[in-house]
């Protein structure tokens, strides 16, 4: 049997041979030079590398966090070295590189995320949907990057305090989240000062929200916010602090009950909203019994909306939780600062994080979708084995085998399923020694296992108002 080989042209430059496997067929090559000639960013004269090899350069970062630069670049054009002598000496230095990226900017790298991001689950999507409305979360994580004096300037630390300030600048992440595929639908970067409820603002102005849930934490609770998804045709459903929306207007049949919020500062415009309380029953569960937790929420029918429904739902805010770990522990290995030295390339850097992240999730969704699962039952970690281990015979093929290959990558994507996911329970603990949180003890290391048939069903029991006593349901 002869295998045939894709033909190249070995009097073109390296750069322009570069297959990117997987990656291009989330990302293809015509959407990156069409922006470039829109944006008018083609290099003046190519050299060892051009513009669309850098982009996707940029992007391979964050699939082999743990090489160098230059190594990375030659693992995009390993494929070569099977039918040309000259790769080696065609790598360019780490000054070019470097040079290249500045020459790009960020602004083409936000512009491909923009084009590629979004919600993109459907209605047969298990788990994407919840009474006919997309499930959306909202939360924020802070990035280290390099301690300049440009960095510094535009990300700032945690405080001004010299004692206890955070070692690096941070640069503060809000992402918008799909809870069904975990793709990242849209992100707010800032300073790590800008506080989370005005990022959380800034970030839904930009989108229509009809027929979306968002899901979000008590850190970004604000009347402006409901008002804000309201408007837009979505609902909230957010957790409440202890001190927060107390003053009942009307008690509903499951215990929850309704008051009302307002959009400046208990003058204005006011709307009702509903708020729930439950505790946990399990005593495996640090605080189960004593600890209360309140939630507000627009969907005002307790016959529509169950209480305990309800409740049982906002821990499906736990997968935004889950995207965050992708982006930092898998994609950036979190111990280290981002590379960049300049705040438009540390922009440049997240853009590019989220890019990785946004391909290995399509190409996640399209094996749960041919498999007739959930997105959320299949190995990140081993979907970028796979894209790995596919990059260079996918370089050497001809076009008809390539489409049959990637057919059966897709397939073996779908294949590679986690084990079924317990309970997620988590103290609000840490180790640092300065934070308003509890210090972390020996029984908050190695909680007892739940069992895998456990739900939030078995352990939630709502509460009543005034006696905070458990209510009994028929």
């Amino acid at each position: 049997m002869i295998v045939s080989i894709a033909e190249n042209g070995l009097q073109d430059k390296i750069c322009q041979q570069i297959d990117m496997g997987l990656l291009q067929e989330v990302i293809p090559p015509s959407l990156i030079e069409e922006l470039l000639e829109t944006y008018q960013m083609w290099e003046q004269r190519e050299r060892k590398t051009n513009m669309v090899a850098i982009v996707y350069w940029l992007m391979a970062l964050h699939l082999y966090p743990t090489l160098s630069q230059r190594r990375v670049y030659g693992k995009m054009v390993s494929g070569q070295r099977t039918i040309r002598d000259d790769v080696a000496e065609q790598i360019p230095a780490r000054s070019a590189l470097s040079y290249r990226r500045t020459q790009l900017g960020s602004e083409i790298l936000q512009e491909i995320f923009a084009h590629c991001a979004g919600p993109k689950a459907t209605v047969q999507t298990p788990g994407a949907f919840w009474k006919g409305m997309r499930l959306l979360a909202i939360d924020g994580t802070v990035e280290s990057v390099a301690d300049t004096a440009d960095n510094r300037e535009a990300f700032r630390y945690s405080s001004d305090d010299e004692l206890s300030h955070s070692p690096f600048p941070q640069a503060r992440l809000l992402l918008l989240v799909e809870c069904g595929t975990h793709l990242i639908c849209d992100v707010e970067i800032s300073s790590c000062r800008q506080a989370e409820a005005r990022g959380a603002r800034l970030l839904l102005e930009r989108w229509t929200l009809e027929q979306s849930l968002i899901l979000w934490d008590s850190g970004f609770h604000s009347s402006c916010a409901i008002f804000q998804v309201r408007a837009s045709g979505g609902h909230v459903l957010g957790c409440l602090k202890s001190n927060i929306l107390l003053k009942a207007c009307d008690y509903l049949l499951d215990g929850s009950y309704l008051t009302y919020i307002y959009q400046d500062h208990h003058s204005g415009e006011r709307m009702l909203v509903r708020v729930i309380t439950y505790t946990f029953t399990d005593p495996r569960i640090p605080g189960a019994g004593e600890k209360v937790y309140r939630l507000v929420t627009t969907l005002l029918d307790p016959f529509l909306y169950p209480a305990k429904e309800v409740a049982v739902l906002y821990h499906e805010r736990w997968h935004v939780e889950v995207v965050i770990d992708e982006t930092r522990t898998h994609l950036r290995l979190s111990a280290r600062t981002l590379r960049s030295l300049t705040p438009e390339g540390v922009i440049q850097e997240i853009y590019a994080l989220l890019l990785a992240h946004l391909v290995v999730r399509t190409l996640m969704l399209q094996a749960a979708e041919q498999a007739q699962i959930s997105p959320t039952q299949i190995s990140f970690t081993e979907t970028i084995r796979i894209m790995d281990e596919s990059l260079i015979p996918l370089s050497l093929v001809s076009a008809p085998r390539r489409f049959h290959m990637i057919e059966g990558l897709i397939d073996e994507i779908g294949q590679q399923r986690l084990p079924k996911q317990r309970v997620r329970i988590a103290a609000r603990v840490v180790k640092r020694v300065r934070s308003r949180y509890e210090r972390k003890k020996p029984e908050h290391l190695h909680p007892p296992p739940l069992e895998l048939d456990l739900s939030f069903h078995h352990i939630i029991a709502l509460l009543d108002k005034d006696s905070r006593r458990p209510i009994l349901l028929n």
